[in-house]
């Protein structure tokens, strides 16, 4: 018989989710915050981790993580809110096998752990119950589930596990040996107000590993882009963008532009808009432009 180990803080659901699996006949293990989940994935090492992101004490990237990094080889499906594409992209990337969004049913949910546990090969053999078994009242309570998504500055727990997740992540596609943060730059992540939540804070390390060539990251090596306030005024380090405008997509357009205007030329594109040829040849590569004149649809390299 299969052991699952359900991370989650909020009662109802946690309570709704282990009365679903024990009626599947799984043993099931509870935990309602970060560090007891942790620890008992390490100790009793479920065939299941269901995790959910948004936990007291150690966030669920952080859990994933850490037990990644210690070789934890049991699925791991996380539970992520509706519309936060970065944060399941994020998951995925830190080691998670699938991922279930809220408000989801539990019929989705369970088929989700068979396919989980039956991949891994930890599944026992599934046994078929009929309708009299079935708690309707659970399947409404996982069904229709309503969530208010904290915006990241009300998760400052979860700013710094992100940060560094994202510097690792660009750090390996960039080939560049980021270690960390100072205690100054970890102070300065934790005070900005994030009014673009996960989304700026992974664009904001992403200009970080670009354009700095340092193993610790300082305050001077972040530029943080945030709305204009009459009620607060812009630190030094911080850059203004119109209240609206998609930061990324105004990017794309200065790349594409720079290179149409160059004759698709990297050198000359990237001497206009003032960056190097490995920044561009990464911006063409990020952007998937394609020119015919380039050999085999590529950018040419570097050298």
């Amino acid at each position: 018989m299969s052991l699952v180990l359900v991370v989650e803080d909020d009662p109802a659901i946690l309570h709704g989710l282990q009365e679903s699996l024990r009626l599947e006949r799984y043993d099931v293990l509870s935990a309602s915050d970060g560090e007891t989940g942790y620890r008992l994935a390490r100790e009793k090492k479920p065939d299941l981790l269901i995790l959910d992101l948004m936990l007291p004490k150690m966030g669920g990237f952080e859990v994933c993580r850490k037990l990644r990094s210690e070789k934890f080889v049991a699925p791991i499906l996380i539970l992520t809110a509706r519309g936060e594409e970065s944060d399941r992209v994020l998951g995925l990337d830190l080691g998670a096998d699938d991922y279930v969004t809220k408000p989801f049913g539990v019929d989705e949910l369970l088929a989700r752990v068979r396919a989980a546990l039956r991949r891994s090969g930890a599944d026992a053999e599934i046994e078929v119950f009929d309708a009299g078994d079935f708690r309707m009242d659970l399947f409404h309570r996982l069904s229709v589930v309503n969530l208010r998504i904290p915006a990241l500055r009300e998760r400052k727990a979860d700013i710094l596990p992100l940060a560094r997740a994202f510097l690792e992540k660009y750090g390996r596609e960039m080939h560049r040996q980021v270690r960390g943060f100072t205690p100054e730059a970890q102070a300065l992540l934790l005070e900005h107000p994030w009014p673009g939540n996960v989304r700026e804070l992974k664009n904001a390390m992403e200009r970080t590993v670009l354009m700095s060539d340092k193993e610790w990251v300082s305050p001077d090596d972040i530029s943080l882009f945030e709305v204009r306030s009459s009620a607060a005024p812009l630190a030094s380090h911080s850059l203004s963008t119109p209240s609206g405008l998609d930061l990324e997509g105004m990017e794309r357009q200065a790349v594409l532009e720079a290179l149409q205007r160059a004759n698709w030329v990297q050198k000359d594109a990237a001497a206009a808009l003032g960056i190097s040829s490995r920044v561009m040849n990464y911006k063409i590569k990020k952007y998937n432009f394609t020119n015919p004149r380039w050999s085999r649809n590529k950018p040419p390299s570097d050298n």
